[in-house]
């Protein structure tokens, strides 16, 4: 009998019926990459591989691969990322049919003043542009990034390496059609804008559900969970050793055996110290 080989392929797909709360972004990028020259595997932060991606790269998918229905409303948009430069450049952008309409995107840009330690992240809503001043991304350092897109309070908010809130107003909700195009460290053959450098997530969450923790909170409660941790440690340390001192008695230990007899001391030197000691 001949041998043969028998292939399995798995084909997952996800009916409209189940709730997606979460796009990965960087599922966009197809490995083996199409042409490693612009696309590289990297170091991430923890260690695991990340993304490279330099200026020239061809990164995009129809954006119904990576999520197929109504958007949401209120959501975040949370990336980990290592600038390679001050430049900045889109970590992504939703284009429509034509590809120059930005239904979402976010680009780093260089401050208005080039010798001001600051860069703007702005978010891209309908072609609306929305812009947040912060600390300058430290070049081959790595970020943390933190959008939180509220339509029903018409704000937007940005956190840079849990900085602070930046709040922004916004008068337009997101608004895909069947044939947006997601693009991945760029904007398009018109618009541009590379983006140079390491990502090591990026992700579209739903915050309609609540369950959503940003890395600000997770690190702020990780804190204070380590600051109650500390202390209880401390506490407990005290009530060890008070109850140490506690235990403590004083014991009168048993008599030891009489010792050998000292030197006798003569009648007349008794006499004497006893007429002498008076006169001191």
């Amino acid at each position: 009998m001949r041998p043969f080989s028998v292939f399995i392929v798995l084909i997952v797909t996800t009916s409209a019926s189940e709730a997606v709360d979460e796009i990965d972004l960087l599922h966009a990028i197809a490995v083996p990459f199409d042409d490693p020259k612009y696309i590289y595997f990297a170091e991430g932060s923890d260690g695991f591989p990340a993304f490279g991606i330099r200026a020239g790269s061809k990164i995009k998918t129809p954006f119904g691969l990576l999520f197929d229905g109504a958007f949401f409303d209120t959501f975040a948009v949370t990336a980990a990322l290592k600038p390679a430069d001050h430049q900045g450049g889109f970590l992504f952008a939703i284009l429509g049919r034509l590809e120059r309409v930005v239904h979402l995107g976010v680009k780093i840009e260089p401050a208005t003043r080039p010798k001001a330690k600051r860069q703007n992240v702005t978010v891209f809503i309908e072609d609306e542009a929305h812009s947040a001043a912060v600390e300058r991304l430290r070049q081959g350092e790595w970020s943390r990034l933190e959008i939180g897109v509220f339509t029903h309070d018409d704000r937007i908010t940005v956190n840079v390496n849990c900085d602070g809130l930046k709040t922004l107003s916004v008068s337009k909700s997101v608004a895909l059609d069947g044939d947006a195009t997601l693009y991945l460290g760029q904007a398009g053959p018109v618009l541009k804008g590379a983006f140079e450098g390491v990502l090591q997530s990026l992700k579209i969450s739903d915050l309609s559900n609540g369950d959503f923790e940003s890395h600000c909170e997770e690190k702020s409660r990780q804190t204070t969970q380590n600051y109650y941790e500390i202390e209880s440690v401390e506490d407990s340390r005290v009530e060890e050793n008070s109850h140490q001192f506690d235990d403590l008695s004083i014991q009168r230990g048993q008599k030891g055996e009489r010792g050998p007899m000292g030197p006798r001391v003569s009648k007349f030197c008794k006499f004497l110290s006893s007429k002498l000691i008076p006169f001191f």
